[in-house]
């Protein structure tokens, strides 16, 4: 999915990559990326990844059918533009399809923050 048409007219077009990154005792670890299309033109690839071109993710884990939400990043540069949201439209959606619960785990006073704007809009 291209997100550019979501976010302000100054940034680049951005794309999301949703991906494992270990499997072990039941337990699936992932990372949702946010990135610059015009880093990756080919496609995101984990082994080969530019941090000038990714502008936000977030490391999840899946146990019992529970997805936990362990960590959510953006670039100072895209701050309070909407990436967040959309990285937890997006994971949110994956969620809903495989029928998961979804949890947030410790969150910082900008994660709290999100989380709350996140169920006031019905995001989550």
């Amino acid at each position: 999915m291209i997100l550019n048409e979501l976010f302000e007219s100054d940034l680049p077009e951005l794309k999301v990559y949703n991906g494992t990154t270990n499997v072990y005792s039941g337990q699936v670890d992932g990372t949702l990326y946010v990135y610059d299309k015009k880093q990756y033109p080919e496609g995101f690839d984990l082994k080969q990844t530019d941090p000038l071109g990714i502008y936000g993710y977030i490391d999840w884990s899946i146990y019992k059918h529970t997805l936990r939400i362990n960590m959510i990043e953006t670039h100072s540069s895209v701050k309070r533009k909407g990436v967040a949201t959309l990285m937890i439209k997006e994971l949110k959606k994956w969620v809903d399809e495989n029928n998961y619960d979804l949890e947030w785990t410790f969150m910082t006073s900008d994660g709290e923050a999100l989380r709350k704007s996140l169920e006031k809009s019905n995001i989550i």
